[in-house]
């Protein structure tokens, strides 16, 4: 059969966000590969599912040209899985130059080559050879669309040389893929100096080899995305006959089986730098559900109406004019229906979204990624992605913008967890893979009393309940008239401390007073509801 490649770019499609997605699987044990991949379809609004398989799911036949070994690794995980999803399966190659002939080495043996071959034994063969060092590695994918016999294949690759001396850098903890354990430490690409494993992730995106197929396949996907968000005017149905044809089973699926009170919605909240993205990630990889990044998808929105978002100053300047809640909205109307599902989403920046996450489903779970600020400037400093923020007073004023949207500056008081993030990359899986699982299954509701609330939120109930400009002492009688009292001066630091939510009046003589306006009202809701989630 001959190669299909889509010759469709995204320049020619419009950066539309669809209601409606295809669900797509990918078929791997490879972490590293499915984070990568998962990156890419985050970055396009595209979500990317991954079957928990603790091996490969299909066998690897040597003696097939790729595209018969990727068919066939279709076809095998069809029949061994029984599944009707979209699905693709990936396989890397590499060809050295001056070891191979017409047909590649080490070839799709890559994988078991690397294991068995030292950097100092290849340094010696190639030496023999004429030091010869160029090498291409490549990248090709197979994807599978139920009711279609054919299957449809993506390449991409990167020419290069194999690097002089054997890898000295350490792993890049953020992009694992990028690392000097695989040959991308060995790898140096044409136009760069230093190997594929050690480059930027901005830098190594235009050299990558699975990124350049994951791109042509996510081609391939969006406008099929378009298709499917046509409007049932523009489909003819044919007339069959009833078939006596049983369907065949469905996807097995983590969640089938949880209890009917597990949350559907985890939200991860955090500053820059905390690890959300990572802990995001490894919720998505681990239990196999939906991930979706509240700032690309800001952006993919206001793409759509034609703004740039580029800034925390735009951002804010963008919701203040569509609605604090709009990304929410977005999120939510992708949502699955089925109530199993778990979903997480990270990067929520107002009060507003949370809210409405919480409105719209009966269980929510939000988790705090917290970390010293020195530890994530330094996280910053390693990423090198922002070169206008370099010195920890920049890092600093990035901070306050974030506390300017809102949700961050009472964030200890919304969450249902809060996990630090300061010791090695293992210990904080641990945790974070602990406090989901500890939530999905010995969850319960709370029977918080007004007693048991913090002071700014007793201290916002009775704001509310006044209803007018009131002062410290009045707050605090009504605290107590409602059952548990907060000392006037304790009233004015919590209320001080959210100047988003209360506006605060000053009389001069008269007593300090606050009323609480529109987003504190938000947020008193928003804690309200929090309060039926008790870990």
């Amino acid at each position: 059969m001959a190669e299909k490649r889509t010759n469709l770019r995204r320049s020619t499609l419009g950066s539309g966000v669809f209601t409606r997605r295809l669900k797509v699987y990918f078929y791997t044990s490879n972490l590293e590969k499915l984070l990568q991949a998962r990156l890419l379809f985050q970055n396009q609004g595209q979500s990317l599912n991954h079957f928990r398989a603790y091996r490969e799911p299909y066998e690897e036949d040597y003696t097939l040209d790729k595209n018969d070994l990727l068919r066939n690794a279709i076809n095998q995980v069809r029949n061994q899985f029984l599944v009707r999803s979209i699905f693709f399966v990936e396989d890397t190659s590499i060809r050295i130059e001056a070891l191979s002939d017409e047909i590649d080495y080490p070839g799709l043996r890559a994988k078991e080559w690397f294991a068995e071959t030292g950097f100092n034994e290849l340094d010696i063969l190639l030496e023999e050879a004429g030091d010869d060092r160029r090498a291409t590695v490549k990248s090709d994918i197979a994807i599978h669309i139920p009711n279609l016999e054919d299957v449809f294949f993506f390449h991409g690759e990167t020419h290069g040389t194999v690097a002089k001396h054997p890898p000295s850098f350490e792993p890049n903890p953020v992009y694992p893929w990028l690392t000097p354990t695989t040959f991308n430490g060995w790898f140096i690409p044409d136009g760069e100096t230093t190997p594929l494993g050690a480059l930027s992730f901005e830098r190594s995106a235009a050299h990558d080899f699975r990124g350049k197929a994951l791109t042509d396949l996510l081609d391939f996907i969006r406008p099929l995305n378009a298709a499917a968000n046509l409007p049932s005017s523009f489909f003819a149905r044919e007339q069959r006959p009833p078939t006596s044809n049983p369907t065949e089973p469905y996807l097995p699926h983590i969640f089938d089986a949880l209890k009917d009170n597990a949350p559907t919605v985890i939200c991860i909240i955090g500053h820059k730098c905390s690890g959300k993205t990572t802990a995001s990630e490894f919720v998505q990889s681990s239990f196999g559900v939906r991930f979706f990044e509240a700032s690309e998808q800001l952006r993919a929105i206001a793409r759509d109406m034609g703004i740039e978002v580029n800034s925390s100053a735009s951002a804010m300047s963008f919701l203040e004019e569509q609605g604090y809640d709009i990304v929410a909205q977005q999120i939510i109307e992708q949502l699955d229906e089925d109530a199993s599902q778990m979903v997480v989403i990270s990067g929520l920046r107002t009060v507003e979204e949370l809210d409405l996450i919480y409105r719209s489903h009966s269980n929510v779970l939000t988790l705090l990624i917290s970390a010293d600020r020195r530890i994530r400037f330094e996280r910053h400093v390693r990423r090198g992605r922002d070169p206008d923020v370099q010195t920890p007073e920049q890092f600093l004023e990035l901070d306050s913008e974030q506390l300017g949207f809102g949700l961050l500056s009472v964030a200890e008081e919304i969450s249902n967890v809060i996990i630090v993030n300061e010791s090695d990359l293992p210990s904080y899986y641990n945790r974070v893979n602990s406090a989901v699982e500890a939530t999905l299954f010995s969850k319960k509701e709370s029977s918080a009393t007004f007693s048991s609330l913090s002071e700014l939120h007793r201290s916002l109930i009775a704001l509310s309940e006044l209803g007018r400009v009131s002062s410290c002492e009045d707050i605090s009688s009504e605290t107590e008239r409602l059952g548990s009292k907060v000392w006037r001066y304790n009233t004015n630091r919590a209320l001080k401390s959210v100047p988003l939510f209360v506006d605060r009046h000053d009389h001069g003589e008269k007593l300090l007073s606050y009323r609480v306006n529109e987003r504190g009202e938000q947020l008193l809701r928003l804690l309200n509801r929090r309060r039926q989630y008790l870990l």
